[in-house]
């Protein structure tokens, strides 16, 4: 039985790329480097946002601290613009704290702006919003830090990514997890990378997890 239903935040529950993207090309255009399309964010993120600028700066990457500051500085101003939350988002959780599930938010953002984020959109629903601390997915540490917190097993627990790095994290945590296709990988990209359960919308999302958590 499915105890705590966990959640990736950029691609997954929010739309967060344009904002992110607008902050990385801010940085690139003032320090005179080629700026990003919408596509390359959001096949850079996933690894952590000091990763999507190293990606972003390709082979210039001695400035990289120094770009990674001018974006995270900029997007600490501006993280909230355009970011939104993707469809049926509230249904779901409405749901799960029905049937009286643990939900909770596990994100490679730093843990400051994930929190803030997760705060001025959701507000309390989540029971544990956790980010970088110095451990990053696909390091399972804080799956398992989650269920020794509410004392549940780790078979107990579902993960809900989009991305590569999520599958990585679930099979590295021997959890359960379901994907989602819609966010910033395609279909094509979860399934090699070993996803079983892909999802192509937040309606199928929303459908999937009324027939299946009880």
């Amino acid at each position: 039985m499915i105890k705590a239903i966990i959640f990736d935040l950029d691609g997954t529950i929010l739309d967060t790329i344009y904002d992110l993207c607008n902050s990385v090309n801010y940085s690139l255009k003032k320090h005179n480097k080629k700026e990003i399309t919408l596509d390359d964010a959001k096949s850079f993120i996933g690894s952590g946002i000091k990763n999507l600028c190293k990606k972003a700066l390709r082979e210039d990457i001695d400035i990289l601290d120094i770009v990674y500051n001018d974006m995270i500085n900029n997007y600490y101003e501006n993280y909230n613009i355009l970011t939104k939350k993707y469809e049926y988002i509230d249904d779901i959780l409405l749901y799960l704290k029905n049937k009286g599930k643990i939900i909770g938010v596990l994100s490679n953002k730093k843990d400051e702006i994930l929190k803030k984020i997760v705060k001025e959109h959701f507000n309390d629903k989540f029971d544990v919003v956790l980010g970088d601390l110095g451990i990053r997915k696909p390091d399972p540490y804080n799956l398992k830090k989650i269920c020794k917190d509410f004392n549940i097993k780790m078979n107990e627990l579902l993960y809900i990514g989009d991305s590569d790095i999520d599958v990585l994290t679930v099979l590295n945590a021997k959890c359960n997890g379901v994907f989602v296709s819609y966010g910033y990988r395609t279909y094509d990209e979860l399934k090699n990378a070993g996803a079983k359960l892909i999802l192509k919308t937040p309606k199928c999302l929303n459908e999937w997890i009324i027939n299946n958590i009880k």
